[in-house]
């Protein structure tokens, strides 16, 4: 399963630095200029995972496979895009490619590197530009599907949607908030369109540290809640700080990061932020020489998940060897698990839940 998530926003918010913290070794050209990046640069990025290590412990294996999905630097986009201003056309056709979207927003005031206006503004414009861009290649789909809808009555629905798609976006509000955006036909008329205003979306508020994080007497804490508020899932990031601590030794990093009084990592709740948008669950196999985690959609079922590690599972499925996660740690191992009767053996039709301990008995 290949999962992108887009990286975007106004040129000088921080992008670049934030991909590098992402990637965790400076990948992406950084300066304080437009369009520093033109090409897309892309990072495969671990979503940390602590039950992978305790399932690690347990069996006493040291290679551990966490989940992983694909990061994309995307050119600043600018006031116009949807017209071809800037890098406006190669940005929004590489938005498409992606699955979600995590928009950084600049809100720091460097010596050099001030970001002027309003957070929010800034998070409007690259919304409306999403959303021009949307309509354009909405239109077009409501002249072919008003033709094919002639002779194929099944996509009378499909139009509906699209129509009242048409009347939401010209009202200036994304796809994505839509209330039926999650139904089968949205889903069908978004297929090969990929609405950019349609994708999840998580944003990154990238500020300074408390001493240059107050802007205007306003904390960036107070921006975030802001931004909640009208609906927006967001992370807060200190990309510089971040940045400067992955050039620290490992062990180095957590001593750092609590003389500078940060909680926590940041880059974890960006990374697991991003994971959310995805709408995936995660399983896990014990393997001989592995742990390993795998993403899927929630709501999949055992034969779909045999077939997310390989089709043969999936096409000689026999049963799945089930054991959620709490109740394995708890155990102990796996033969304890089994012997306290608590692995269960699932048919195809199993709904996998987050967390499951899988393992699959096929024959083919």
């Amino acid at each position: 399963m290949s999962l992108s998530v887009g990286l975007i926003g106004l040129p000088n918010a921080g992008k670049s630095t934030t991909f590098n913290v992402l990637a965790g070794a400076p990948l992406a050209q950084t300066a304080a200029y437009p369009f520093t990046t033109v090409e897309p640069n892309r990072t495969l990025v671990e979503v940390q995972d602590d039950r992978l290590a305790v399932l690690g412990d347990l069996t006493g294996q040291r290679r551990r496979i966490p989940v992983r999905f694909e990061v994309l630097d995307i050119a600043g986009l600018v006031k116009g895009a949807s017209r071809g201003e800037g890098l406006g056309n190669r940005f929004l056709a590489q938005v498409r490619e992606c699955d979600a979207l995590l928009q950084v927003v600049g809100y720091f005031d460097r010596s050099g590197e001030t970001m002027k206006g309003d957070p929010l503004s800034s998070l409007e414009v690259v919304h409306q530009e999403l959303i021009l861009s949307d309509l354009q290649i909405l239109e077009t789909r409501i002249g072919s599907l008003t033709r094919e809808a002639k002779g194929d009555r099944s996509l009378g629905p499909v139009l509906e949607m699209a129509m009242q798609l048409r009347a939401w976006l010209e009202d200036g509000r994304p796809a994505n908030r839509h209330g039926q955006w999650e139904s089968q036909e949205a889903a069908q008329l978004d297929q090969g369109l990929g609405l950019a205003s349609g994708k999840p979306e998580l944003v990154l508020l990238n500020h300074g540290d408390p001493a240059e994080g107050v802007i205007r007497g306003i904390r960036p804490e107070d921006v975030a809640a802001s931004m909640e508020l009208q609906g927006h899932r967001t992370v807060l990031l200190d990309a510089a700080v971040e940045s400067e601590l992955l050039e620290l030794p490992e062990e180095d990093r957590a001593l750092f990061r609590q003389e500078l009084g940060l909680v926590d990592s940041g880059l974890d709740r960006v990374v697991t932020g991003c994971f959310g948008l995805l709408g995936l669950i995660r399983f896990y196999t014990l393997g001989d020489a592995e742990v390993r985690a795998w993403e899927l959609p929630s709501g999949s079922t055992a034969v779909e998940a045999a077939g997310r590690i390989h089709t043969d599972f999936a096409r000689g499925f026999i049963g799945a060897d089930v054991v959620d996660f709490p109740s394995l740690r708890q155990a102990g191992s796996e033969r304890r698990a089994r012997e306290k009767g608590i692995v269960h053996t699932e048919g195809r039709t199993y709904q996998v839940v987050d967390g499951d301990v899988i393992r699959f008995r096929f024959n083919v």
